[in-house]
């Protein structure tokens, strides 16, 4: 039975849709499609259709990667799920963990956008309107929600106390933002794998609006599943790309008031995460930023 001996367990709006593309263009390492949420779901019930939790079915996703030093899982719900963590222990051996991180603050007002992309009403934003769906957002998943995705510290020390500290890499997406060329010389060169040159476009995953109802919804359109693999679909997904870069606009930045709240929350997490990494992580405390 093959399984992967490379898995990214980072924080969701962390980068991970970069880091799934960038890595599976390289030739050493085999890359399944991301988000299986396979060590999350193993033997339990599939809270969405894309999901896999049988260990035959998710080892057959492998059965081309022979040749590969590396067999790539990134699935963003590992670091938060409590059994996500034990399973990879129990079924996989000399694995290497990939995980980034992102200043919970940013991250939370991240996914709040990424809601927005199929709910019009939040894109009228107010900091009231934030801050309510901070405090209540639910999902049909217990531990996922945009709070709990925020909280770091406990996962990372179970993760450490699990897996061998030389086989995990710790990153922030703040470093992938200033300057991705060195985030990436960091994994291949804790990969031991040979660096590549980077595509023109590294960032993936942009959550933009429209105050055009009609065009939000049309231009929000997820394309991740379903469609064939050739040339014309490719060219127009690439299209389409670019006509929503072009039409939709930038999320406006978070505000102080929002940021003053957040942080509280996230304070007493933050300073354990920096106990645990050996870390300084004042850029997160800066809420005047």
């Amino acid at each position: 039975m093959i399984l992967p001996n490379l898995i990214f367990v980072g924080a969701e709006k962390s980068g991970s849709t970069s880091i799934h593309r960038v890595l599976s263009n390289h030739y050493d390492i085999f890359s399944i499609r991301k988000e299986t949420e396979f060590f999350s779901f193993y033997n339990q019930e599939l809270k969405r259709d894309y999901y896999i939790n049988s260990i035959d079915k998710y080892s057959r996703l492998f059965e081309d990667s022979k040749n590969y030093k590396y067999r790539m899982d990134v699935s963003t719900t590992y670091l938060h799920n409590p059994e996500a963590i034990n399973n990879i222990k129990e079924l996989t051996s000399d694995v290497k963990i990939l995980i980034c991180l992102r200043n919970p603050i940013e991250r939370a007002y991240s996914r709040y956008w990424m809601s927005a992309k199929n709910n019009f009403e939040l894109t009228k934003y107010t900091s009231e309107k934030f801050l309510h769906y901070f405090r209540n957002h639910q999902t049909d998943i217990s531990w996922s929600n945009v709070r709990n995705r925020g909280m770091y510290s406990e996962q990372i020390k179970l993760i450490y106390k699990n897996f061998d500290k030389k086989n995990i890499l710790v990153m922030f997406y703040e470093d992938l933002i200033f300057d991705e060329k060195k985030f990436f010389n960091r994994i291949f060169n804790f990969l031991k794998i040979k660096t590549i040159e980077l595509p023109v476009q590294t960032k993936f995953a942009d959550s933009l609006y429209s105050t055009n109802k009609f065009l939000h919804y049309i231009f929000n359109i997820s394309l991740k599943f379903g469609l064939p693999n050739n040339f014309w679909f490719r060219l127009a997904k690439k299209i389409f790309k670019k006509m929503r870069s072009k039409i939709l606009i930038k999320y406006p930045k978070i505000g102080v008031k929002e940021k003053e709240e957040l942080f509280k929350f996230y304070k007493d997490d933050i300073s354990k995460l920096e106990l645990i990494l050996n870390t300084n992580l004042d850029s997160w405390k800066n809420i005047a930023k």
